[in-house]
């Protein structure tokens, strides 16, 4: 029997196991119990909680003030305290087994298909996470929006499921539910609209057809997507006959989960801009403008998106449409051209259907360079609306923040920018500190400033880089602290800086503002091989190379790493012994993993060659750039390497 019952949904409400209510006084408690509750099993280091809950204290007051509030709570709770918050010198966890949470048993509610367990589960929200509960600080806002939107997906994806299993005198109820997640989201508006017309409400169908129109315009200033105005039309010219099959309006059953419909999103592939200004130097300036396009887009969850690397193997003038859209897998390609002429910024820009390159939308724009930021969110917004108005709020508000109002800051960034995409990281910092001088509230440049500068710790080993990394990564999140590449930037800098907690959530929440980006990704299975979690980083590195099957060489690099420590010997000889990937490091891998298969000869190559591309290495160019938590794994190399011969 549970000792604990805590209810998290609509807000906080603590009860013991038969009832009785437990007050928690102060709003820190409250936090801390709802993220225990919330958390991995392992629970969480008290690094991470003091971190997130007493950012504004120094690392010592912190600390002291989590331990305060861990006795404080341990009091409050009675009996069950001590029963359920469990800690040690280093993390704090809860007993699960002890302790009934709604959200927790929500989630494991929302995986069933029966109608039973999932109008249960619908009975547990009662509301918002945390509802009730605001705190100041923003690594706990970042925290909470990330538990929310998990929520929030799950509860869109439950409702779905369970609409076409209720009767209808219930659909409409449900469906306003459903809605109220996201009053944006089309398929909800849908089943909104179908739902009121079973149920005989034709004429309320079509007035909120008229609402959602206005509040498209309103809002995001764009027309409802094509399924809307079918059933828009179907209401008004054939009445509620036209409806005769409900499982054609309403939502299907998922039958795979909530991803179940991933391959009937869009598909689209933004194939490099071509400058046609006659200068090469401008070449950065038109594949910045595609760079920044396919972000945006990628905001779009609804949309599948093409990653950079591989869209940008079609790069000139000549493309055969057709044929890069069968090479990428997508269903539509946008192509376009940049000219620049003094302060005058020409873009063209086409979105064609790739089957039969039908013109879906193009435009042209001759518009004042400083005008860039306009231009690129009307042409994301147009696509959108071209491929049905398939939008999420999230995308919507990300693309409607101009970057910077300075263009000659903005000009340094997209030549920072342009060096880091060819692998010269180490080269770009100087970029990106110039646009920050012209901008200091630029935080898209300071977030890759931070990149230039752990590429600049990378190349030189120097701990220096990567401190001043973090400090311009998280200038980026004071600035903005919705910015992918801000939380990329400070959680890579976390990790080479062993602070693997905080690291962790920063990729993560960077991986969830912009799941397209590849690299983020396979940052990400770095810190998962660095804090042993091998299975893991090498399932998610193999995930990053199905997204993008061209991948930059350090991705390569990265998996043939990762499968060493896996003891796949012979798997990272294959991946790694390919010439763009060849670097000091790729060189040492493979000497490492030939001498623990004994072709000592082919080993001692590798470390030559290694030599010939380092001349000043040592092993201690390995350490400082694989932080592993566990000094095993560096021994482990080091034995490798000293059976192929170097000695450091």
């Amino acid at each position: 029997m549970a000792v604990l019952k805590l209810q998290l949904l609509g807000g906080f409400r603590a009860l013991t196991g038969s009832g009785q209510e437990i007050v928690i006084q102060a709003k820190k408690g409250r936090a801390l119990l709802a993220i225990l509750a919330l958390s991995p099993p392992g629970g969480i280091s008290r690094e991470r909680l003091a971190a997130m809950l007493w950012s504004d204290r120094g690392e010592d007051q912190a600390r002291s003030s989590l331990r305060q509030t861990l006795t404080t709570l341990r009091r409050e709770l009675g009996a069950a305290g001590e029963k359920i918050i469990m800690a040690d010198d280093q993390r704090v966890a809860i007993a699960r087994d002890a302790m009934e949470t709604d959200a927790v048993s929500l989630v494991g509610l929302s995986h069933a298909n029966d109608s039973p367990s999932l109008r249960d589960a619908a009975k547990l929200y009662q509301g918002e996470l945390l509802a009730d509960l605001a705190l100041a600080g923003e690594a706990f806002e970042d925290w909470l929006a990330i538990e929310r939107g998990r929520i929030r997906n799950v509860m869109t994806s439950l409702f779905d499921r369970l609409l076409p299993l209720e009767p209808v005198e219930e659909r409409v109820k449900l469906a306003r539910r459903l809605l109220a997640l996201d009053p944006l989201r089309e398929a909800s508006n849908i089943a909104l609209m179908s739902a009121l017309s079973e149920a005989g409400e034709r004429a309320m169908a079509l007035q909120h057809y008229s609402m959602f129109k206005d509040m498209l315009k309103s809002e995001l200033n764009v027309q409802p997507g094509q399924e809307v105005e079918q059933l828009r039309l179907r209401l008004s010219t054939e009445g509620h006959s036209a409806l005769a099959k409900p499982q054609s309006a309403s939502p299907k059953p998922a039958t795979q989960g909530a991803d179940s419909n991933i391959h009937e999103r869009p598909s689209i592939a933004v194939l490099p801009f071509t400058n046609i200004g006659g200068d090469p130097g401008q070449q950065y300036l038109s594949d910045g403008i595609t760079d920044d396009i396919i972000i945006q887009l990628s905001r779009f969850h609804e949309l599948k998106v093409t990653a950079r690397t591989a869209a940008f193997t079609f790069q000139g003038d000549n493309i055969d449409s057709g044929a890069a859209a069968r090479a990428l897998g997508a269903r539509y390609i946008v192509k376009g051209a940049v000219r620049v002429g003094g302060n005058r910024l020409i873009i063209s820009c086409q979105l064609l259907e790739a089957e039969t390159e039908n013109l879906l939308w193009g435009e042209r724009y001759d518009r004042a360079a400083t005008d860039i930021f306009s231009v690129q969110d009307e042409v994301v917004a147009r696509i959108v609306t071209a491929l049905g108005g398939q939008l999420v709020t999230a995308g919507v508000s990300a693309i409607r923040r101009k970057p910077t109002e300075n263009w000659t800051a903005y000009d340094y960034f997209l030549k920072g920018r342009d060096l880091c995409n060819l692998g010269r990281e180490e080269a770009s910092e100087p970029f990106f500190t110039k646009a920050v001088e012209l901008d200091p509230d630029f935080a898209l440049a300071h977030a890759w400033r931070g990149i230039g500068l752990m590429g600049k710790f990378w190349y030189l080993t120097d701990y220096s880089f990567a401190s001043e990394a973090l400090a311009s990564g998280e200038r980026a999140l004071e600035l903005d602290p919705n910015e992918a590449m801000a939380h990329h930037a400070t959680g890579t800098a976390l990790d080479y800086l062993r602070k693997y907690d905080r690291s962790e959530f920063h990729l993560r929440r960077a991986a969830g503002l912009n799941p397209l980006d590849v690299n983020i990704s396979a940052d990400y299975a770095n810190l998962l091989l660095h804090t042993d979690r091998h299975d893991e980083a090498l399932a998610l590195i193999e995930e990053v190379l199905q997204r993008d099957a061209y991948p930059p060489p350090w991705i390569r690099y990265t998996k043939g790493k990762i499968l060493f420590f896996n003891k796949r010997f012979e798997d990272a000889i294959d991946t790694l012994d390919n010439g763009s990937v060849y670097t000091y490091k790729a060189h040492g891998f493979l000497a490492a993993a030939h001498a623990i298969l004994g072709n000592l000869a082919e080993a001692r190559r590798h470390v030559d060659l290694m030599r010939v591309a380092k001349p000043d290495v040592s092993f201690e160019s390995f350490v400082v750039t694989m932080p592993f938590a566990d000094p095993a794994s560096l021994d482990f190399f080091r034995d490798a390497l000293r059976k192929a011969g170097f000695a450091d």
